[in-house]
């Protein structure tokens, strides 16, 4: 079962997927956090692993790349850049998809910090077409496997404190003007709402209220939906 955390940048996905790793292993069971892992090689090598999948999964699923670039054109972005960057995120994560959801993964648990949601989240925030509906072709909208979304909700106040305190690798918001960072973030976390509240993209949505919230106290809330819901 494919699990994707969502939530704004700096919210705390990668570090839950990192620590829930760890936990779900002591407790026998086989995890693939594999966007978690990837995300610290060196440049190159990420670029050379994702088009390498892309060119498998052109093969597996042609139509697919015809209804993602029909996808990015109807998104109207801002500049040739853009588009290309969005088409070939779409493409990566619909490959992520496809070799995930391959039969010798169905007994192991698949844990996402970047994953469909994400990346049409993306779409939204560099898109001057805002209605998620209007983007996703029909043929695509009972696609979805039997994924579970955990969204982590934290404020982009908040957020913005956690982003001045980060060191290392920084996202695009983080190399923003400072002043500019708080809308960035306000207007991400309405593209974000506004694909959420379309529930044909998901099974299940579970929203964990990560406000004010430590590292360990979040991934207590998140440990307990696993158990609450028997997905252990």
């Amino acid at each position: 079962m494919i699990f994707e955390f969502t939530g704004l940048p700096g919210s705390g996905k990668s570090t839950i997927c990192e620590d829930l790793e760890s936990w779900l292993k002591e407790q026998g069971y086989e995890v693939v956090n594999w966007l978690y892992h990837t995300a610290r090689w060196n440049k190159w090598h990420r670029i050379a692993h994702k088009l390498k999948l892309i060119f498998k999964f052109q093969f597996a699923h042609p139509i697919l790349f015809q209804l993602a670039r029909r996808i990015v054109k109807r998104s109207r972005q801002k500049g040739m850049k853009d588009s290309l960057s969005q088409y070939l995120n779409i493409l990566y994560v619909g490959a992520l998809y496809w070799r995930y959801n391959k039969d010798r993964y169905h007994n192991k648990i698949v844990l996402f910090d970047q994953g469909k949601l994400q990346a049409l989240t993306s779409l939204i925030f560099r898109s001057e077409e805002k209605d998620i509906a209007l983007l996703i072709p029909p043929s695509l909208r009972e696609e979805h496997p039997n994924d579970v979304i955990i969204h982590i909700d934290v404020t982009p106040e908040e957020i913005l404190s956690r982003l001045e305190k980060r060191t290392g690798t920084q996202s695009r918001i983080e190399r923003m003007n400072p002043e500019d960072r708080l809308a960035a973030l306000q207007k991400f976390e309405k593209a974000e709402e506004s694909v959420l509240e379309n529930e044909f993209l998901y099974k299940t949505l579970f929203r964990i209220d990560g406000k004010g919230l430590g590292k360990q106290e979040l991934l207590k809330k998140v440990k307990q939906v696993f158990q609450d819901n028997k997905f252990l």
